[in-house]
């Protein structure tokens, strides 16, 4: 007689270990295993720890998760890995296109001190700027896609962030006031939709000309 075993069998027998590992070192996962686990619907979860903890509980028990639980694990990973790049770019300013009173655009510029690199942030994901690498020859094509949808004219703001740069070395501040002017003026030579001049910023003279971050 052949005793047929269960192929998930190691699955289910890693994440047991595991989960019983977990409780004596995590006491949020007994909690949530006694108070939250299977209480309400999985796809209400929003934080990443917490859904960890019901794809190892659902793998020590079937030794496998469907495909929308693998789905919200990545949504919610990549959701927490743009906060966590977030917490690593210094903002160094934003530029603002409108037609009219709508937005158009809506550009962040930032510095990212241990890569030493400059970059750029177009859209945002739960209020949080998703940020690439600048590249001059890939800003000068956003810049030149920015088109009106009612008339032949826009106009930008801008503003540039002295109180968040003042934490940066001297140096790094002259780079990325540089950095700045540099995109505003390639924003206004490269777009003939804008009408308004653009004005040069200089570092602030006293505390009361300073802007803080918006």
């Amino acid at each position: 007689m052949k005793i047929k075993l269960d192929p998930r069998y190691p699955i289910k027998l890693f994440y047991k270990v595991r989960n019983l590992v977990s409780r004596f070192r995590d006491p949020n996962f007994s909690t949530f295993q006694k108070f939250e686990y299977k209480v309400g619907p999985t796809d209400a979860l929003n934080e990443l720890k917490k859904l960890r903890y019901v794809r190892n509980l659902e793998l020590a028990d079937s030794g496998f998760i469907n495909t929308a639980l693998k789905e919200q694990l990545a949504r919610l990973k990549n959701k927490d890995l743009l906060f966590q790049k977030d917490r690593t770019i210094t903002p160094i300013g934003r530029i603002l296109v409108f037609e009219g009173q709508d937005t158009v655009m809506n550009l962040m510029f930032g510095y990212s001190e241990t890569e030493n690199r400059n970059y750029l942030s177009y859209n945002k994901v739960n209020i949080c700027p998703v940020w690439n690498v600048h590249s001059d020859a890939q800003y000068i094509k956003l810049v030149q896609r920015i088109y009106p949808s009612k008339s032949d004219e826009l106009f930008m703001k801008h503003r540039y962030f002295h109180k968040d740069v003042a934490y940066l070395d001297k140096s790094i501040q002259k780079k990325s006031l540089a950095f700045f002017n540099s995109a505003l003026r390639t924003m206004y030579s490269q777009n003939k939709f804008l009408q308004n001049g653009i004005q040069s910023i200089a570092p602030p003279t006293d505390f009361t000309d300073q802007l803080s971050r918006g």
